[in-house]
């Protein structure tokens, strides 16, 4: 996140560089502790989603973080801190979904929120606050949702978001009344080949107008984003998104001074309507990715380092049953 000052110039290898500052909502609210703790009840499996949602919320205000509760997703739940979005994750699936969006932020805004960082686990991920739809705004938007949906689908398959009264809470409206996606984190590019079809011909995969359902141009076959996203396996998710501190700026401490890199800001994926002020965002959209490795954290580093690698290990031995949790709730169906 950025703190409003004038622009420093630093002269870099014979170029002049901006610098600017910097702040971490996650390195300042959230301590190395508190993700450790976070991460731990993540990674139970003897309980569903929606019964790990009480003991976050405890550590939360045992840690004194000033939120207020937005409600639990399919895989993270989401709260409103000083006005951005805050999800946590609530299982692996949840980080996945943190850093997927964390990574495709920045190239399909302003259709889609902003994401401003991210843990490097996907642990917890900071996100532009914008109004849900109603029903109302739902039916009022139609055509206006049309054509970022079919300039997405271009690149990428994108699921949950299609026209459909099941996916209305997953758009919302900021205040200068412009449209976009709040919840993204189904999508994938469209390289893969499991968006072929499984007929001879292995026609390429298109949505229907609503951007719901997609079938094949050689055999007609209908197929759903459920039936399509089973093809995709964990590790060529993970090895999709890569390492995403490579695509944004690394905090140490809750506030920072560094040199602006244009690489990590958010590359207008269509020409936005000009903003008014929005008093819950003024950061200027750069990405920020948050790193545990602050000097005098070293043991709390270290203990999450080691949850990370047996959690990882963990992973390649068991398989995660299904989660019930399917709430959705007011600042966009969070999964």
């Amino acid at each position: 996140m950025e703190k409003k000052q004038s622009d420093n110039i630093l002269s870099l290898h014979g170029d002049e560089k901006k610098k600017k500052v910097f702040r971490s909502i996650i390195k300042e609210l959230f301590p190395v502790e508190l993700l450790i703790k976070i991460d731990e009840i993540s990674r139970q499996h003897d309980i569903d989603n929606n019964s790990k949602t009480p003991e976050i919320i405890e550590l939360l205000h045992q840690y004194n973080v000033p939120f207020e509760p937005l409600g639990n997703g399919t895989n993270r739940y989401g709260i409103l801190v000083n006005g951005y979005v805050v999800k946590i994750a609530l299982d692996r699936m949840g980080k996945i979904d943190n850093q997927r969006e964390f990574k495709y932020s920045k190239m399909l805004y302003p259709s889609v929120v902003k994401v401003y960082e991210c843990a490097t686990t996907g642990l917890v991920a900071t996100f532009e606050y914008v109004t849900i739809f109603t029903l109302d705004d739902f039916y009022s938007y139609q055509e206006e949702m049309r054509p970022i949906l079919r300039e997405i689908s271009e690149n990428f398959l994108v699921g949950d978001i299609g026209i459909s009264t099941d996916n209305y809470v997953n758009w919302g409206i900021r205040n200068d009344e412009s449209i976009c996606i709040l919840d993204f984190a189904y999508i994938y590019s469209l390289s893969y080949k499991g968006f072929k079809c499984t007929c001879e011909d292995e026609g390429t995969l298109q949505f229907d107008n609503d951007f719901v359902f997609l079938k094949c141009p050689m055999c007609g076959k209908k197929w759903s984003f459920s039936d399509i996203r089973k093809r995709i396996s964990k590790a060529d998710e993970i090895n999709e998104i890569g390492d995403i501190s490579k695509i944004g700026y690394i905090l140490h401490k809750s506030e920072e001074i560094l040199v602006e890199n244009p690489e990590f800001s958010p590359h207008d994926f269509k020409k936005p309507k000009k903003n008014r002020k929005d008093k819950h965002n003024n950061h200027k959209g750069h990405t920020v990715t948050y790193d545990t490795s602050e000097e005098g954290q070293k043991n709390a580093l270290e203990k999450l380092n080691n949850i990370m690698e047996e959690y990882k290990n963990e992973q390649e031995k068991k398989t995660h049953g299904k989660q019930n949790c399917k709430s959705r709730r007011s600042f966009g169906g969070i999964k």
